[in-house]
């Protein structure tokens, strides 16, 4: 290739294309060997030796996706194309100009990479400033360049005057339009059809004040009328294409295989959009189709996937497309029958129910992240949401027992289970059976009990009094049964309640007296997690996966990220 090219560079020379327009053509590739190259010297390593030290090849260390790296080659390719025709239609302007501008890219590049290999970040905070310079350069390039499109590229001498003369003025007004419309304040990684509305609106009104201006002002002379009807096309390319571009950019997977998990998503709607969004971006798995059990809906495409049919034929659906996984919304879940959900994982197709897409990055990987008190056997006992996503919060768990009064919960346990290992054991109706649970335990043998029981105080004349029913004397049995087992782990999670002045807010606080007093003798088996009311699944493998292999302390969980839900850190609060 590098002969092929020689060869057109001196062939092109005889026929009037400069050599240079070859060099700029093959610029990211020179730039980057010439710049590798002298930075190898400079450090006196083996020239000769393998490396992983191009820019490219940076870019995927710092984690950018290949498909990323190759659309920014593919991007600088196309600008060096365009680079090209103008510096051979140009004069030597043109050469100077793009010499020095492509070089300093390519300084600036690498600047950059280094930098964020050493921890810092690809904008810096002010990127409200890079926004704004980035559009200066788009309308100053647009402006500039309609004028050569319609003067096909020899622009007169009173032109080029009249073009440099309004230059400052055209970047004053589209700048001040532009920050009117908003267009500085929006996160391009989320740009969507009224962002592009506003862009058109913001072009559409600086456009016509520059005509105004230019007719007051200069009187019209030297400034050919359709420059501006060019110009307000090319800008609107350039501001729309960079907002688009970024946000494509920004979903494309993070991580790439040549095979992935098949997947299938239960529901369509806005939140089945984010899901399958999320699902693209995270990579390692393939979006199918949809489920809906509107008539009307099925054979329909979204997002380029079609709807295949409505849940009561997921069987079928399952069999004729290979489906490894079921992604089901959570408000759609009781649309599909236990029974149905057991049989299915049965034959290996893994559900899983989601309640948002913080929820998703889980989804289809084999290398799930965060799974607490792995190898061990789990008990969970309550109402709350770790019995309810036992299955998806302890996927690595050596096997799980489930004990709930209500048959809900059960049935969220059982739709989230992996079927990892011994897979997942449900028990209704038994908490308030001491012997029973005593014969689980005996028959499971434990290794860690974790007790979470919720209360709905607004409902009950008493709240005090339901809040002792329903959480503190079950929580006290499940205690006093980890306490006499011996070598068990056990973790309460207390929740505040919502009493509104019944003098319930003590409740939590005396629950843990009471489970002081249960391991007194034996603290380092207890561990208590203050907790918020409500979390999502992703939320509590995150927090529970920070907790200490021993016990003994108070904890309080805390929550932020994606609507401060899908993300938990623990932090220590006292010594029972």
């Amino acid at each position: 290739m590098g002969f092929v090219f020689a060869v057109l560079a001196v062939a092109g020379s005889a026929a009037g294309v400069p050599a240079f327009v070859t060099l700029l053509l093959l610029g990211a590739a020179i730039g980057d060997a010439a710049l590798t190259l002298a930075r190898r010297v400079a450090r006196r390593e083996r020239i000769f030796s393998p490396h992983r030290t191009h820019y490219y090849q940076r870019l995927t260390s710092l984690g950018l996706s290949h498909k990323q790296v190759t659309l920014l080659e593919y991007l600088v390719a196309a600008l060096l194309g365009v680079s090209a025709l103008f510096t051979f239609k140009g004069d030597r302007l043109f050469v100077t100009f793009f010499s020095v501008t492509w070089l300093v890219f390519f300084l600036l590049t690498l600047a950059k990479i280094r930098s964020m290999e050493r921890g810092g970040r690809l904008f810096w905070e002010g990127r409200t400033v890079a926004v704004a310079a980035g559009d200066l350069v788009f309308i100053a390039a647009s402006y500039i360049l309609s004028y050569y499109l319609r003067l096909n590229f020899s622009i007169p001498e009173a032109h080029a005057s009249s073009m440099l003369m309004s230059l400052p003025l055209v970047l004053v007004i589209r700048s001040v339009v532009f920050y009117y419309y908003g267009l500085y304040r929006s996160v391009w990684r989320y740009t969507t059809f009224d962002d592009v509305a506003r862009i058109v609106k913001a072009i559409s009104l600086s456009s016509l004040i520059m005509i105004v201006s230019f007719t007051l002002l200069f009187r019209f002379r030297a400034f050919p009328r359709s420059v501006f009807i060019i110009d307000w096309f090319i800008l609107t390319v350039f501001i729309t294409g960079s907002r688009i571009a970024t946000r494509w950019f920004h979903e494309l997977p993070q991580k790439e295989e040549v095979s992935g998990k098949r997947i299938l998503i239960g529901g369509t709607g806005p939140m089945a959009e984010l899901v399958v969004q999320q699902l693209k971006k995270t990579g390692g798995c393939r979006p199918v189709g949809f489920l809906d059990d509107r008539s009307e809906m099925i054979g329909r495409m979204i997002h380029g996937m079609e709807v295949l049919g409505p849940s009561g034929e997921i069987e079928r659906i399952v069999r004729k497309h290979e489906i490894d996984e079921i992604v089901c919304i959570r408000s759609l879940l009781d649309r599909f029958p236990a029974p149905l959900l057991l049989s299915l994982q049965k034959t290996g197709v893994t559900v899983r129910v989601v309640s948002d897409p913080s929820e998703v990055p889980d989804v289809g990987s084999d290398s799930r992240q965060r799974a607490p008190f792995a190898g061990m056997r789990v008990l969970v006992a309550g109402n709350g949401e770790l019995a309810e996503c036992a299955g998806a919060i302890f996927t690595d768990a050596r096997g799980i027992t489930v004990i709930s009064d209500e048959a809900r919960v059960l049935g969220e346990s059982v739709a989230l289970s992996h079927s990892h290992g011994e897979g997942i054991s449900v028990y209704l109706g038994l908490l308030g059976d001491r012997e029973a649970l005593s014969a689980i335990i005996e028959r499971h043998r434990p290794e860690l009990i974790i007790a979470d029981f919720t209360t709905g105080t607004g409902s009950l004349s008493n709240p005090m009094e339901g809040y002792v029913r329903t959480v503190i004397i079950p929580m006290e049995r499940m205690a006093r049964l980890a306490a006499e087992g011996g070598d068990v782990r056990f973790i309460a999670i207390v929740r505040c309640a919502d009493p509104e002045g019944s003098g319930a807010e003590c409740a939590p606080l005396a629950l843990e007296k009471i489970l002081g007093e249960v391991f007194a003798s034996g603290r380092d088996s207890c561990t208590i997690v203050r907790s918020p009311m409500r979390m999502s699944a992703t939320a509590w493998a995150g927090g529970l996966h920070e907790l200490p292999p021993s016990g003994g302390s108070v904890y309080r969980i805390e929550t932020f990220g994606y609507g401060g839900n899908d993300l938990a850190r623990m932090r220590e609060s006292n010594i029972i």
